[in-house]
This record gives structure tokens, C-alpha cells and sequence, in this order.
């Protein structure tokens, strides 16, 4: 569908789809305003790269009394607090917490590279491979 100066292209969360080369899968996200995440893959120069982007995204410790107060199923709460697989070469995460972002305490022990944004809050040292994007810098998906 074209309008404008857009080509517009319908996506389905969980169908992968090609879009410039890399493969496309969005998942739904849990926010109070409806969000998406994505998993971008790309094989770059031999090398697997895959994104992982959080979108806007509630901290497991909100998602878990969601869960217990039934305002999500359990599967919805397992497909969003289990996405995360050690593939993945760069993580983009929603990080300013409060009622409505993710903490991001809960990905200091993840092995990946892990890039915290939506936040300034951060004051805490962070561990090797996990920093504050800051607002316009270029990150290598391969590192």
C-alpha cells in the first residue's frame, strides 16, 4: 500500500518477514500504550548479527503481579519474560522504569552486549558490556 512518500507493509507479530536483507520478527511488548519489539537478523560479512529490541516494555516484577492479578495470561507473561535466547549480538532495552518501563537491574546478569534507553535515571556503575545509549549514537549490531 503506497501513500504519500511511504510504502506501507503489513507485519504479523511472530511471522518473520524480509525487509532490505535482514529478517524481521516483532513481538508484542506489554505497555501501557500498545508497543512492538523486534529481533533483526542479519548475517554481515560471514558473522550472525541479531538485534534485539525490548520497544516499550514493563519490568518482569510489574509483568509477574500482571500475571497473578489476571491482567495477562500466562502465556503472554512466558512469551515476554522468556524471549531472550543468548543469540542475540546487541540488546536494546527500555530501561526508565517507574510503573510503565523496564528496570534495568533485571539484565545485568545476561551474558549479552546490552544497551539501556528511554532513561537517564542510571547512576549504578554498570557491568562490562552493559552502557547508556546515548541519544543519537551509532551502535555496531556485531560490536
Amino acid at each position: 500500500m503506497k501513500r504519500g512518500s511511504f510504502n506501507w507493509h503489513p507485519v504479523e507479530t511472530g511471522k518473520p518477514v524480509d525487509i532490505c536483507g535482514a529478517q524481521f520478527t516483532f513481538f508484542h511488548s506489554v505497555h501501557a500504550i500498545p508497543s512492538l519489539g523486534a529481533r533483526i537478523q542479519k548475517d554481515i560479512n560471514g558473522r550472525k548479527g541479531l538485534l534485539h529490541i525490548t520497544g516499550d516494555h514493563l519490568s518482569n516484577e510489574v509483568l509477574a503481579q500482571m500475571r497473578k492479578d489476571g491482567g495477562i495470561s500466562e502465556r503472554r507473561y512466558d512469551q515476554v519474560t522468556n524471549i531472550l535466547d543468548g543469540e542475540e549480538t546487541l540488546i536494546l532495552v527500555d530501561a526508565g522504569g517507574g510503573a510503565i518501563h523496564g528496570d534495568y537491574r533485571e539484565y545485568l546478569d545476561h551474558q549479552g552486549r546490552i544497551a539501556f534507553m528511554h532513561t537517564g535515571l542510571i547512576q549504578d556503575k554498570l557491568p562490562k558490556g552493559k552502557f547508556l545509549a546515548a541519544s543519537g549514537q551509532v551502535l555496531d549490531v556485531l560490536g
